[in-house]
């Protein structure tokens, strides 16, 4: 757990072709299946402070014991922590994330020790989430706050239920 942010819920891949990773985790590593959304819809986006229209992307969510394993490719060039990522470090992990009730509170609580929130947003679901800038010398692990919002359990619950009793069929399913 972390001391600073809470418990760590998620591990996050940032990638450029996500059914090569998918296939990847579901064939080598036997881990799956995952739920794929193809496009993502923001109703609320921000990246360095500006808003924006958000950006296109695609996401993938399966678990490993009680850990959600997320694998995210942007499909366009609008600036973004995801480009800079793969700017930097071309793939591979990107961040880890906190579920949390408390979302306001705690991403005040997080700025006010002085870490800079990178970017944050909404989905169309109501889940908003923020990203902090807490990379350092390394190119690397970011943290992020995830709403929990009852649409983002009742996902996450369908999820991790599916891989308890995953034979190995189906290895890619529609959010």
């Amino acid at each position: 757990m972390s001391r600073t942010f809470g418990p760590i819920f998620q591990i996050c891949y940032v990638v450029k072709d996500i059914d090569r990773i998918i296939e990847h985790f579901t064939k080598v590593l036997g881990i799956g299946p995952f739920f794929l959304g193809r496009h993502t819809d923001f109703t609320e986006f921000a990246y360095d402070g500006k808003p924006s229209a958000g950006i296109d992307m695609a996401a993938a969510h399966a678990y490993s014991g009680d850990l959600d394993i997320e694998i995210i490719s942007q499909l366009c060039d609008r600036p973004s922590i995801y480009q800079d990522f793969l700017k930097q470090r071309d793939e591979g992990m990107h961040h880890v994330a906190v579920l949390t009730s408390q979302f306001d509170a705690d991403v005040a609580r997080i700025v006010a020790d002085g870490y800079k929130v990178k970017q944050r947003g909404r989905v169309a679901t109501g889940t908003r989430f923020a990203y902090f800038d807490t990379i350092g010398a390394y190119p690397g692990t970011m943290m992020e706050f995830v709403e929990k919002t009852e649409h983002m359990a009742n996902f996450l619950d369908r999820v991790k239920a599916a891989a308890r009793d995953w034979d190995g069929s189906d290895p890619v399913r529609s959010r």
